[in-house]
């Protein structure tokens, strides 16, 4: 086991994070690799959020336009903030869980934060009416993004050599 660590260890510094001594895991990273794996994942939410929404559901959103509120009235800036945050927080979860892994624990724990998403949706198309197709393309929609955003953070951050 002492060479897993060893590769942990490895592995997680090619990324520019580092372990304190002691007992205590403090994590401190080198700003430049965590603020480029968010940045990069930020441009995944941003692509692929413009092809789900304004593409693939476009004409889901036109048919239950009551519900939404009018264009003119939506706030990009909300919009991206939002996609910020969720960009950082799952950067930083994903750095602190998977960075050590191989490519498929990677994916696997990104398909996990896919889901967890996902039972938000049920929550909201519980309370709202929202029609359960464009529910179950967000969740499907999610999930993948997950996925996607997983490779992408991995890409930013490859590990020198996966855990065996």
């Amino acid at each position: 086991m002492e060479g897993a660590e060893f590769v942990v260890v490895e592995s997680v510094e090619a990324c520019g994070l580092h372990f304190g001594g002691g007992d205590e895991m403090q994590v401190v990273m080198d700003g430049s690799a965590a603020h480029a794996a968010i940045l990069a994942v930020f441009l995944g939410i941003f692509i692929t959020g413009f092809f789900i929404h304004h593409v693939w559901l476009k004409s889901n959103y036109m048919a239950t336009a009551s519900i939404w509120r009018p264009e003119a009235e939506m706030d990009f800036l909300w919009l991206v903030g939002g996609q910020f945050v969720i960009a950082a927080a799952f950067t930083m979860i994903w750095l602190r869980i998977a960075i050590g892994g191989a490519a498929m624990i990677c994916a696997v724990v990104c398909f996990f934060v896919g889901l967890l998403c996902a039972g938000n949706l049920l929550i909201v198309y519980a309370v709202q009416p929202i029609e359960h197709h464009v529910i179950m393309k967000w969740i499907i929609a999610g999930i993948v993004q997950g996925m996607v955003f997983g490779i992408i953070a991995f890409s930013a951050c490859k590990p020198s050599k996966p855990l065996s």
